[in-house]
Parts: C-alpha cells; sequence; structure tokens
C-alpha cells in the first residue's frame, strides 16, 4: 500500500501542475516545439515574469527542463508522458462518449448513497 499511495501522491503532485489554464497553454506550445521565455509569454499573453513563474513550477513537477543559449533561456518538455495527458483532457472534453449520460441514477449495480 506504501508505494501505491506514493504513486497517489505523486499523481496529485501532477494534475496540481496542470490544473492552470495558463500551465496547460505554455504546455500546448511547447509540444510544438521549445521556446523561449519571452515568445512564450507573447504566444499564451502573459507577462515574462508570470511565464517563468509557471514554468519554474512545471520545471519542479519535471514537466519541462531548460537550456541557456547565451543570454536567452529555452524550455522544452521534459516528459512526453505529459503529451498523451493532454491530449487525452482534450479528447475528452470534446468528444463525450456515445451513449455516456451524466444521470447515473438509473444505472444498476452503482451506490449513489440514495438509500
Amino acid at each position: 500500500m506504501h508505494s501505491e499511495q506514493h504513486e497517489i501522491d505523486e499523481a496529485v503532485r501532477l494534475f496540481r501542475a496542470l490544473g492552470n489554464a495558463s500551465r496547460i497553454s505554455l504546455l500546448l506550445e511547447l509540444m510544438e516545439q521549445p521556446h523561449s521565455v519571452s515568445d512564450l509569454a507573447e504566444r499564451v499573453g502573459l507577462t515574462q515574469p508570470l511565464t517563468s513563474q509557471h514554468l519554474r513550477v512545471m520545471a519542479d513537477r519535471g514537466l519541462v527542463a531548460s537550456t541557456r543559449e547565451g543570454r536567452t533561456v529555452i524550455y522544452r518538455l521534459a516528459d512526453r508522458h505529459v503529451v498523451h495527458v493532454l491530449n487525452d483532457a482534450l479528447i475528452h472534453v470534446n468528444e463525450p462518449a456515445p451513449g455516456i449520460t451524466t444521470d447515473t441514477s438509473h444505472q444498476e449495480g452503482i451506490d449513489h448513497g440514495n438509500h
């Protein structure tokens, strides 16, 4: 159970890092190609300091990495798995599965706490 709890805790940390629209926008830009902080800020409409702050959060989670090219810091995705997570999330919100409804009260075998 200990290792399973650790994995759950790490998943929670990952989703916290992804739980921000600006960070998702930045990751979507980085999915295309590496960018400098100033380029990312311009592309997503944020200030450079705020962009840097978001990038630090994602770097701490191992989602992005940076390299210095002279005075410019270039960011790239550090974990390609995040591409799958983001793509699946976007598919999920755009294409609900056929036959799935939001009202599950009629499904048998599901305990909704209504006794």
